[in-house]
């Protein structure tokens, strides 16, 4: 059985970190006095029910008021850079992004980031956001959107 190899026995060249503690969308967050943060109600997919009559999609079927909370560890990263949060819509085209520059060192190995997204649902599918690091996809933050027929319709 081979393990891994410790931080010690590491080659010079290997770069470890960030690293994603937390990458979620939810409904709620609430910071505490410790600095730490409650977050609340995780969404992973919505049903919605479009109403009204709007073949050409042109108004949205819905309004989501999410947050999404990005929680990095620096591993043996240090100095500043940047992160950013790039939405994608279900048809491929780009979404709105948010960024700032955090900073890791020894003092603060962490960083969290959190975004208020008011996401307009114009079709169903896949809505994705992308977590990067200076322009380095870490991961992706998916939101599943099923439209549910309207009563009577079915």
């Amino acid at each position: 059985m081979e393990s891994s190899p410790s931080p010690d026995t590491r080659a010079a060249g290997d770069v470890q970190g960030p690293f994603v503690a937390m990458a979620v969308l939810c409904d709620r967050v609430d910071p505490r006095d410790d600095g730490t943060v409650d977050v609340y109600g995780i969404v992973d997919g919505v049903v919605i029910t479009p109403e009204g009559d709007d073949p050409l999609g042109l108004r949205p079927a819905a309004v989501l008021s999410l947050k999404a909370v990005v929680s990095l560890r620096a591993g043996d990263l240090r100095g500043e850079h940047r992160i950013a949060l790039q939405g994608g819509y279900p048809g491929g085209a780009q979404g709105p992004s948010a960024s700032r520059v955090i900073e890791f060192s020894d003092e603060a190995p962490g960083a969290s980031f959190v975004v208020p997204v008011e996401l307009q649902v114009h079709q169903p599918g896949l809505y994705s956001f992308d977590v990067l690091v200076d322009d380095r996809l870490l991961t992706r933050i998916g939101l599943q959107v099923i439209y549910a027929p309207v009563a009577g319709t079915a």
